[in-house]
């Protein structure tokens, strides 16, 4: 490997914490990142209902109010 290709990025990776989701069909499971975006910590779940619509609006209010700058679905 060159020089050339292990050098860093010319923009710096923004920081902040990544809220990640894990959509399931009964659960949808929560994990917020630290402000490095290294390492992850449980969140909770939001529980979905048969039948309803998915749980967008709750799922945005978890992400404003842990301060998640982006998400991160899997």
């Amino acid at each position: 490997m060159t020089g050339e290709a292990a050098a860093a990025p010319s923009a710096p990776f923004p920081r902040g914490r990544l809220l990640a989701v894990d959509w399931g069909e009964r659960r949808i499971g929560l994990a917020l990142s630290d402000e490095l975006g290294m390492l992850g910590t449980p969140l909770g779940v939001i529980t979905r209902r048969a039948g309803k619509r998915p749980p967008v609006a709750e799922l945005v209010r978890q992400a404003e109010g842990c301060g998640a700058r982006s998400a991160v679905f899997g």
